[in-house]
């Protein structure tokens, strides 16, 4: 190796938190004393690349919060048309109930907390599902 040298040339890898930075980073490098060192910066060549998937990344970003909010809208409706077909099987029940002098809580606290323990429910279950499937794929997915 002393004969030849050393045939690989040396390089630094300079990765930042977010694609916004790489801009200012090049521009620190170019100044004065650091631009004698360095022979050649190709963020310039790949800057095409990460703008575009800097911009995927925001609407990926952007796409999954409005489908997060649909499916909590989703997530609500379900619970309260389950509470209202319970409600409406119960019909004969409530009506007796209500013959002999209950109170509207008193009538409708259980299927209160019925349709809160199906929230509970699901929300475990789903837990349950999702936090393996993330955390095998989390090292796949991220870079």
């Amino acid at each position: 190796m002393e004969e030849l040298g050393n045939p690989l040339l040396p390089t630094l890898n300079i990765e930042a938190k977010e694609a916004s930075q790489y801009d200012v980073i090049v521009n620190f490098l170019e100044q004065g004393k650091y631009k004698q060192v360095i022979n050649k910066i190709n963020y310039k060549q790949s800057k095409p690349l990460t703008e575009k998937l800097s911009k995927f990344s925001k609407n990926t970003q952007r796409t999954g919060a409005i489908v997060s909010v649909v499916l909590i809208i989703v997530a609500g409706l379900v619970t309260f048309n389950t509470i209202c077909l319970a409600m409406y099987n119960f019909r004969d029940e409530i009506a007796v109930m209500r013959l002999v002098g209950a109170g509207d809580w008193y009538i409708r606290d259980p299927f209160i907390v019925e349709g809160i323990m199906y929230g509970i429910i699901a929300a475990v279950a789903t837990l349950i599902f999702c936090f393996p499937l993330l955390y095998f794929s989390l090292s796949k997915i991220t870079i």
